[in-house]
């Protein structure tokens, strides 16, 4: 488990559960180890480095095994200067101190990380913790930008290829949750190349829209030919992600899946202010989401009209838009 913690506050930001991949069962089984033979805990062993490097503050530890001996690599910052402490995890002793890195390069570091980041590699800036009262879902809202009520159908075209998304009055319970299904269904020529079953609640208090997963059927020559992509909250450590907020704001990002291995796509607000023409007309202050995943590389940019829905969707445009009939 991973924990962010505002340092500050003390507020817990996030937590995120990862699942080891293969190569790591080594590393595992030394931290298993290493906390076993370990009689100091994190805040000891940073506690001893701190009182034995003068004026200095400590931001980093990690624990191993050297040998048979469990020891903290503690890293502290000293004016300019960065320290590293070594503190004998199961006797407290200090071991050693020596000048590590200097801070410029701990800012080229940064950069670093930073450039990853944009690169569409993990960040721990992205939300990825949802917090939902069960009273308060429900399987249709009126979110301005993404309607979830049955009757609605955009139809959009790239060339030959059509999209057409319904929101279907079915509904499906998963990870516990009475759902909706919204089909997405992408053809050439007539032939289907994929279709989903979409799998969205909506959190009545705030009019989040939330994504649960989805079945896809992926096609080849007219059939079935496979369904990447496919997963559900609940399953194989997946949980349900946050699909477009009832309140947009510019800066917010967040997880609209966490399906570990198969579907990690995320979302940035980065526009609220955007101006877009299809053949379904022209609108005006389009919201604008850049979509990227934290497995793959790539950008997407979605951009959704209030009242209407998406509207432009990459190459894909809106040709027309259905509303349900109007309640008598």
């Amino acid at each position: 488990m991973e924990v962010k913690v505002d340092t500050v506050t003390g507020k817990v930001l996030a937590t995120k559960e990862e699942q080891p991949e293969a190569d790591e069962a080594d590393e595992l089984a030394a931290a298993k180890k290493a906390l076993a033979a370990a009689k100091l805990t994190f805040a000891q062993a940073l506690a001893t480095a701190s009182r034995e490097v003068k004026d200095a503050k400590a931001f980093k530890a990690e624990l191993e095994m050297k040998g048979d001996q469990p020891t903290y690599a503690v890293r502290l910052l000293q004016g300019e200067k960065v320290m590293q402490a070594t503190v004998d995890g199961a006797t407290g002793k200090v071991l050693s101190v020596v000048e590590s890195q200097a801070r410029g390069e701990q800012k080229e570091e940064k950069e670093e990380d930073e450039n990853d980041e944009a690169e569409g590699h993990e960040s721990g800036q992205w939300r990825q913790e949802f917090k939902v009262d069960k009273a308060n879902w429900a399987d249709r809202g009126d979110n301005p930008y993404f309607p979830v009520q049955p009757g609605y159908r955009w139809r959009y075209k790239h060339g030959a290829v059509v999209l057409t998304i319904t929101v279907l009055d079915e509904t499906k319970v998963v990870d516990g949750v009475t759902t909706r299904v919204v089909e997405e269904r992408e053809e050439k020529d007539g032939q289907p190349l994929e279709v989903a079953r979409n799998y969205l609640a909506v959190d009545k208090s705030t009019g989040d829209v939330y994504y649960f997963g989805e079945d896809v059927d992926e096609y080849k020559d007219g059939k079935v030919a496979g369904h990447e992509g496919t997963w559900q909250s609940g399953q194989n450590g997946a949980r349900f992600g946050l699909l477009m907020p009832g309140k947009p704001k510019v800066g917010d990002r967040f997880y609209q899946e966490r399906a570990p291995k198969v579907a990690m796509d995320r979302a940035e607000i980065v526009s609220l202010d955007e101006k877009v023409t299809t053949p379904a007309g022209t609108y005006e202050k389009c919201l604008d989401v850049k979509e990227t995943s934290a497995l793959e590389k790539g950008v997407s940019h979605k951009l959704y009209a209030s009242g209407v829905g998406l509207v432009k969707d990459d190459e894909f445009v809106l040709e027309s838009v259905q509303k349900p009939a109007p309640k008598p």
